[in-house]
């Protein structure tokens, strides 16, 4: 498609007497609406009295709200255990809020990166099934990754073998059955835990 240019040289005769009368009448009006009426004025000059008293202008309130995908927002009480990547730690989002448990992996140069999205994607995962440790939150400072995940106060089966010696067989269904579950549901979103 060709485009047309119209060249109206300097024949072109401009707007009509008529148009330019409205054109002007409503140049006027607009500016006829923009001079303050007598309540506007009184409203500015009250303002500026009472700033006159030595109030400075009015800063926004900073809010209550802690950034849960910050480090600085944590309270940290106590090393829980480690590991041989990483630390976890007995932490609470500034006095607010439940124990949660914090763990921070320090990143090196031999740093798997995949490794870490991939415990942030299953931590992610584990908030459906009530038989996993739930994941809060991850994030990552230039050092650190952090990993944000329910506190569970009981300890390792473990820990729990050494304190009574031997389970009763309903006690051995019980955290099997807890164990099955659990890994039945990683199993269905495709997920194989290494180190059961």
């Amino acid at each position: 498609m060709k485009r047309i240019h119209l060249d109206f040289g300097d024949s072109d005769p401009g707007p009509s007497r008529e148009k330019r009368k409205k054109t002007t009448e409503r140049a006027r009006s607009l500016e006829e609406q923009w001079v303050p009426d007598k309540c506007c004025r009184e409203e500015k000059r009250k303002r500026e009295e009472s700033n006159k008293g030595g109030a400075d202008t009015v800063r926004p309130a900073k809010s209550s709200r802690l950034d849960p995908l910050s480090v600085s927002s944590y309270d940290i009480f106590s090393k829980l255990g480690a590991g041989g990547f990483g630390k976890v730690m007995l932490a609470k989002l500034k006095g607010r809020g439940p124990y949660v448990a914090l763990k921070s992996i320090r990143k090196a140069e031999e740093t798997n990166y995949s490794n870490l999205a991939t415990e942030a994607h299953v931590l992610k995962i584990s908030t459906d099934c009530r038989f996993l440790c739930q994941g809060y939150a991850a994030f990552e400072t230039q050092r650190h990754a952090f990993y944000v995940m329910e506190y569970l106060s009981g300890g390792n089966l473990g820990d729990e073998l050494d304190k009574r010696g031997r389970f009763d067989m309903d006690r051995v269904r019980f955290y099997s059955a807890e164990i099955i579950c659990g890994l039945q549901f990683l199993h269905s979103k495709g997920i194989i835990h290494r180190s059961v």
